[in-house]
């Protein structure tokens, strides 16, 4: 079963929690951010060739040999938008799986989880970073002579911001 995933790339890891269970499948990754999702996905050994751009996706549905279905995960930016442009591809309805994430459950989730794994790994990092969506993707922690972890996410407000640093500083980050 080949899988296309339209996802915004702040979104994808998301998404891929969702459908990584599907064994035995093969991925083209449609997505807003191609150097993001690149990076990210590379952590999941993603051939780079599977990732495109959003303005790609009809060309590449009309040229696909093949896939079976599209998996559309969308939030509250992205609720009407993502699914009236996979119309307008002509995607039929019986290939089409629409996903909605709420943006509060989203963020709890991603936070969450990002918490965990620095809770995991605290030793490994000697800089953290918290935000909304500017130091999110403003910052490539690659780019950092010191180990970073960035807890930033988009629509984050400040009462989490300290939280989050606050539990960062009680685990020595």
């Amino acid at each position: 079963m080949h899988i296309v995933l339209v996802c915004l790339s702040d979104i994808l890891p998301v998404a891929l929690e969702q459908v990584l269970n599907l064994e035995g499948k093969s991925f083209t990754f449609v997505t807003d951010e191609v150097e993001l999702a690149k990076n990210y996905l590379s952590k999941f050994q993603v051939n780079e060739s599977a990732i495109f751009p959003l303005h790609d996706l009809k060309d590449l549905i009309a040229n696909a040999n093949g896939y079976d279905c599209v998996f559309c995960f969308s939030d509250a930016r992205t609720v009407n938008q993502y699914p009236n442009y996979i119309k307008y591809c002509k995607i039929p309805d019986n290939k089409f799986v629409h996903f909605y994430a709420t943006n509060d459950g989203n963020i709890h989730w991603i936070i969450s989880r990002a918490l965990k794994y620095f809770d995991n790994h605290s030793a490994e990092f000697e800089m953290f970073a918290t935000g909304m969506s500017y130091t999110s993707f403003a910052l490539d922690t690659t780019k950092f002579k010191r180990k970073l972890f960035n807890f930033a996410k988009a629509s984050q407000d400040l009462y989490f911001d300290y939280q989050i640093a606050k539990h960062a500083i009680s685990r020595g980050g």
